[in-house]
């Protein structure tokens, strides 16, 4: 054998050793014989006022499944800017995977205000989760109206009453759309539901991250009394108050598709908090107990251009409501 055709051989066998070492190696992290840890963060945000917040004496505004108030719906633009702002200061930038709500109507309207233009820009998709409803007791069941949602297409349609210009989608892969609000069980949240959103977003991912992040619109008791979720003096969460979980998961099957069902959990971190008054005035909760097919306090919003400045704009609230 010539010299040249002995390193020519050569040269394809080593070629073909670094194909093979990247093979294993790809291998072995599908199967698990490395470590791969996705982390995912939680952010964790509580509904804006709803009517059911503002209520005076015993359940005043008691009805099925109540909307945000007028003032909710500016506070959480105006929350969403602030939270938007942060999530461009982190170093790398942050950017949100998946937005997700309850099955209740006031969290889905908080995501949508928070998270506004992508909503009204026919390009957002709003993930309804299982397993975060409204607590009102240790034991864990909603009793009030204003715990129960209606069913998935009806809340749909009387966000598209109250809101005209939402193009958005309510995705409810995660979730079961005739279920009600009773069933938290955050075992199942962690076990079961977020385990699901890190692999479907590890799966789709092209950059090789291993971080993801998304927002999750809950309630102020399931936060502070099963995910632990407080004030530093120990209170829970107010409206639109942002907290942050990071769980984190290992691969486990040989596909790289399976997550370990028992997530490592950090300690939640307090990530924007704000001082509003409780005390609104009455323009404030304009939509408050009116009956569901009520079109009269539609808001609907600039469309030239779109965007969350000029809704603001054209909110009528009070000066308090502003603070």
């Amino acid at each position: 054998m010539n010299k040249q055709c002995l390193l020519s051989r050569l040269s394809i066998a080593g070629i073909l050793l670094i194909f093979l070492s990247s093979e294993l190696s790809f291998a072995a992290f599908l199967t698990g014989q490395t470590s791969a840890t996705l982390q995912l963060n939680v952010f964790y945000v509580r509904h804006a006022q709803s009517c059911a917040n503002v209520a005076e004496g015993w359940h005043k505004f008691s009805y099925q499944d109540p909307e945000i108030t007028n003032c909710g719906v500016y506070r959480s633009l105006k929350a969403g800017q602030d939270f938007q702002k942060y999530l461009s200061e982190q170093k790398p930038v942050i950017r949100l995977d998946l937005i997700g709500a309850s099955r209740l109507r006031r969290t889905k309207e908080t995501a949508m205000m928070m998270f506004f233009h992508d909503f009204f820009a026919a390009k957002g998709t709003l993930y309804q989760l299982p397993y975060i409803g409204e607590i009102e007791t240790d034991v864990q069941i909603s009793f009030t109206p204003e715990n129960h949602p209606y069913k998935t297409d009806e809340q749909i349609t009387l966000i598209k009453n109250d809101f005209p210009q939402f193009a958005g989608k309510i995705n409810v892969d995660y979730s079961d759309s005739s279920a009600v609000s009773i069933n938290v069980d955050y075992d199942k949240f962690i076990t079961k539901t977020l385990p699901k959103i890190a692999e479907d977003i590890f799966l789709a991912d092209t950059s090789n991250r291993k971080i993801f992040n998304i927002a999750v619109v809950t309630h102020s008791n399931f936060m502070s009394k099963i995910v632990g979720c407080k004030r530093p003096d120990g209170t829970k969460p107010g409206n639109n108050e942002v907290y942050l979980v990071k769980y984190f998961f290992k691969a486990e099957d040989k596909k790289g598709t399976s997550l370990v069902n028992s997530p490592a959990i950090s300690a939640c971190e307090s990530v924007m908090a704000f001082n509003h008054d409780s005390k609104i005035e009455a323009i404030d909760q304009a939509r408050c107990g009116r009956k569901a097919d009520d079109k009269s306090h539609a808001l609907h919003f600039p469309t030239n251009p779109l965007n969350a400045v000029n809704a603001l704009q054209s909110l009528k609230v009070s000066s308090k409501c502003m603070q």
